[in-house]
């Protein structure tokens, strides 16, 4: 924890204890901050000391809080997760009652409509298998077709038990996949056959994503892993421990994208991306540096920048993003000036 940080976090406990209100500001901008596992579950520990002692925020007697009902299912200890969650949603707006399951028990929990978790009826159920279920049990050399067969399985069992609860409860299943193994298992050999630990994990993956309906949404843990690193998402310390999924860090991630994807049922999504021009599509001030004067394409390392932000830009109306432009420019000398991209 560096010293800023310290001192942010310090801060937050003053308020605290001061039972100011300005508290709720300050833990929901610090928390939504790229911060550490530590400092964020202090956040989350603070946010549920404050609520013990009855603090409140200014306006909540007036705020109407969206309330969302999350259940944890999985082949993994889930505790911090849940926390780290309902501690999201609650710094943006949202009052979060969890259910959390038995450790991985999920499969007899989504079978049994005795069972507490239809009881709760959740309005989402986080469902996190555990690695070791994806995996294949016959040989490197086997035929392709048996390890794609493989793989098909693994997934059609967990979207099977998808449905079914979906059917019963309705609820939405937040589907997290499997982290991808950073270990040298077999070296080159790995990129060779299907059935290595490393391309069989992709494969059920791949089956997830592609056969998912609607009510299911895939938590890439796969993508969320690897833009940070396979060992820094690992732990295996915590694993033996206490039965974690990953790493504390890469935890926080999961945990982010969980809230993200419980806002959407609540909160319609952006459809919109408005832009400057001058100096956001490309370099320079048009009206001051000319056509000539101004930095677009593949004439300098700057230039060829605000290009590959204009291609990124363009490739948004593809997913249905609509592009507006709000800018004090003339309108020709704007069309004449974005260039060949859009």
């Amino acid at each position: 924890m560096t010293t800023d940080n310290s001192a942010a976090l310090a801060v937050h406990k003053k308020l605290l204890l001061e039972k100011k209100p300005e508290f709720f500001d300050r833990l929901d901008s610090e928390s939504r901050k790229p911060i550490d596992f530590n400092q964020l579950f202090y956040l989350n520990t603070l946010r549920k000391r404050a609520s013990s002692m009855g603090l409140v925020r200014a306006t909540e007697k007036r705020a109407s809080r969206k309330e969302v009902r999350i259940a944890f299912l999985g082949g993994y200890s889930l505790y911090p997760l849940h926390e780290l969650v309902e501690h999201l949603l609650f710094t943006e707006g949202f009052d979060a009652q969890v259910f959390v399951g038995e450790y991985d028990n999920y499969i007899n929990e989504m079978l049994d409509e005795n069972s507490d978790l239809y009881r709760f009826k959740p309005t989402a159920i986080v469902l996190f298998p555990a690695a070791r279920r994806c995996y294949y049990g016959g040989t490197l050399a086997d035929d392709p077709d048996l390890h794609r067969t493989a793989a098909q399985q693994i997934a059609k069992d967990l979207l099977n038990l998808a449905d079914t609860v979906h059917r019963r409860l309705g609820s939405e299943i937040f589907l997290i996949n499997f982290r991808l193994p950073a270990g040298r298992d077999l070296g080159a050999y790995r990129s060779r056959s299907l059935g290595s630990d490393w391309n069989f994990t992709k494969l059920v993956n791949l089956e997830l994503g592609l056969n998912a309906p609607p009510f299911v949404t895939i938590c890439d843990i796969e993508f969320l892993a690897n833009r940070n690193g396979g060992l820094w998402a690992r732990d295996d310390k915590g694993w033996f421990e206490t039965k974690q999924p990953c790493s504390p860090d890469l935890l926080v991630e999961v945990a982010r994208e969980i809230t993200h994807l419980a806002k959407g049922l609540r909160e319609p999504p952006k459809k919109v991306l408005v832009l400057d021009l001058d100096n956001t599509l490309w370099g320079g001030v048009v009206g001051d540096d000319g056509f000539d004067g101004i930095e677009i394409g593949s004439t300098s390392a700057r230039g060829e920048s605000f290009r590959a932000f204009q291609t990124y830009i363009k490739s948004l109306k593809k997913r249905g993003v609509l592009l507006a432009v709000c800018s004090k420019n003339d309108y020709d000398k704007a069309r004449r000036s974005h260039g060949p991209t859009i």
